[in-house]
């Protein structure tokens, strides 16, 4: 951020763009309106460069908001015009606005002063260019923290019924949930009037059919005892038993499908690493799986754009003597 550059700022929007020129004391020098989405960036420096050449600077650098993916079209272009652009982090759009006590006084083009204002004091930094295979890792990291939180909702939302309709199967195990059987047992039915027409025979044999789906090859016999004697007297609230066990029947689906998507995309994660080369040295960090390693990176980005090792290591949030060992070598 040079002194003899005034500041572009953009308030990014869906359907139209806050766009104000000003200088290095936030004064404006100009401010416009633009319809249309993130692209029409370059109108807006058409605009905006005759605006800083009058007022005696010698360009622009552009500043936003990272919000959602609308800042990566402004990174593009302003690449592609020999530009800078730098990022604001939200929060501190947001803290501005409530020392410029703009709480209860919402507008766009306050908001795009206000990065300016950011920008110039360089409280901003230089967004990352992903390239090549990191452009993979990133949304693949992003789709498992996804699924993973989808997991972990639909097997609290199985329990939290299951503790209410029927709560006496939750007692066949510690950690019924974390057992194979247990869920492949759910599988066959949540609901336990059909367990006991079914029979202790037919419902052995449905549970050892549903197995492989949950990634085991034998069934607890214990196990599936506790689920079929729980299913005497289940317990409860009788009115809302149908019900709720119907809810959990689909909070079990959302589950299972949750995991298969995870295993999908970790696997797709680390055929990234592997083809950067990456999986071996990673395994080098004792404790940390390939799998780990993958979502470290995925939200790091390229351990050779950091300045030094010890930057990347923090970044990650690793111990710094294994891990910087590792960025070292990497680099």
């Amino acid at each position: 951020m040079r002194r003899d550059f005034a500041v572009v700022a953009v308030d990014l929007a869906s359907a139209k763009q806050a766009a104000v020129v000003t200088d290095h004391d936030s004064m404006v020098l100009g401010r416009r309106m633009f319809t249309g989405d993130a692209w029409v960036i370059d109108d807006i420096l058409d605009w905006a460069e005759p605006i800083a050449a009058k007022a005696g600077y010698a360009g622009v650098v552009l500043g936003c908001e990272p919000t959602g993916h609308r800042w990566k079209p402004l990174l593009d272009r302003s690449r592609a015009r020999g530009l800078e652009l730098v990022c604001v982090n939200p929060m501190l759009v947001h803290r501005g606005r409530e020392e410029e006590d703009f709480t209860r006084d919402r507008s766009d083009f306050k908001d795009a002063t206000i990065i300016a204002k950011r920008v110039a004091q360089l409280r901003c930094y230089v967004p990352c260019v992903l390239e090549g295979r990191w452009c993979r890792l990133r949304p693949l990291g992003a789709r498992r923290a996804d699924q993973l939180v989808a997991a972990g909702s639909a097997r609290q939302r199985l329990r939290d019924l299951l503790e209410c309709a029927w709560p006496a199967l939750l007692s066949p195990a510690s950690n019924p949930l974390d057992a194979l059987t247990w869920r492949a047992g759910m599988a066959v039915s949540t609901d336990p009037g059909r367990i006991v027409v079914m029979g202790d025979g037919a419902f052995a044999d449905a549970v050892r059919e549903q197995l492989p789906r949950w990634g085991a090859t034998r069934r607890n016999l214990r196990i599936l005892r506790a689920i079929f004697d729980a299913a005497l007297p289940p317990g409860g609230v009788e009115t809302e038993r149908a019900a709720a066990c119907e809810r959990a029947a689909y909070a079990l689906a959302d589950w299972h499908h949750a995991v298969g998507q995870i295993t999908d995309v970790e696997y797709r994660m680390v055929e990234v690493l592997d083809a950067l080369q990456l999986s071996a040295l990673v395994t080098t960090i004792i404790g940390l799986s390939v799998v780990g390693a993958a979502a470290i990176l995925a939200e790091t980005g390229d351990p050779a754009r950091y300045d030094c090792a010890r930057t990347w290591a923090k970044h990650a949030g690793l111990c710094l003597a294994v891990s910087t060992n590792f960025a070292t070598t990497y680099r």
